[in-house]
């Protein structure tokens, strides 16, 4: 399969790779989209950088990073129950070990022992990618409903980001709110604004070009 590897420095190759084998205990998802992240560009500038958790690990080169995807399971491990060819599927980011004391109390993304995808293990920035009995176990293996696009589903992890963050400080119709940086998350941020009904948004970027490209994508 064709592969984006990353290979430390400033070095990202696009090359053949494996073909990935699907595990017993596994599923092989079919990447359709794989967004690209701030996470990545942090990598790709700083080869040493460390994902916070209660085991700092260095990232083991090469690696297929990306994360934020969606895709189609095109194989299914002959122990795994509840999932068939065909699905469309996302997966989360932060894979959850499901023994320390956040999981036990459901906190999943505060994991201790925390796995990510793309850094920890290889990503969608590929043709394919395997999912792992863990991913499985811990609830990151998410259908997608008929009416949501694989394209569109690639940005599922970015958007609810800020949809947690908006559980957290609710907005309401009427409310004046204040998005500052114009960027995804930003853009998300405004549009979930207006459709919960905020009687004005502002969006606050001191960028020319980055308020450019909001301004096309949000009138």
């Amino acid at each position: 399969m064709k592969a984006a590897l990353y290979k430390g420095g400033n070095e990202y190759v696009y090359e053949e790779a494996p073909d990935p084998v699907c595990p017993a205990d596994g599923l092989i998802v079919e990447i359709a989209g794989c967004s690209i992240c701030g996470t990545d560009l942090k990598i790709l500038k700083q080869a040493d950088v460390k994902i916070e958790g209660g085991k700092q690990q260095q990232m083991e080169l090469p690696r297929i990073t990306g994360h934020e995807l969606s895709g189609t399971i095109v194989d299914v491990g002959g122990d795994v129950h509840g999932y068939a060819e065909g699905e469309r599927v996302t997966v989360a980011v932060t894979v959850p070990c499901g023994a320390c004391r956040y999981c036990a109390v459901g906190a999943h993304q505060m994991c201790d022992d925390a796995k990510i995808i793309g850094y920890h293990q290889d990503g969608g920035f590929a043709e394919r990618m395997v999912v792992t009995s863990r991913e499985i176990a811990g609830g990151c293996v998410n259908r997608l409903p008929a009416n949501v696009s694989l394209s569109a589903a690639a940005l599922a992890e970015p958007l609810s980001c800020v949809v947690n963050a908006l559980e957290i400080t609710p907005v309401a119709m009427g409310d004046v709110v204040v998005v500052i940086g114009s960027g995804p998350m930003g853009c998300f941020f405004v549009n979930l604004a207006r459709k919960l009904c905020a009687c004005k948004v502002f969006l606050i970027e001191i960028s020319d070009t980055r308020l450019a490209v909001a301004r096309g994508l949000l009138e």
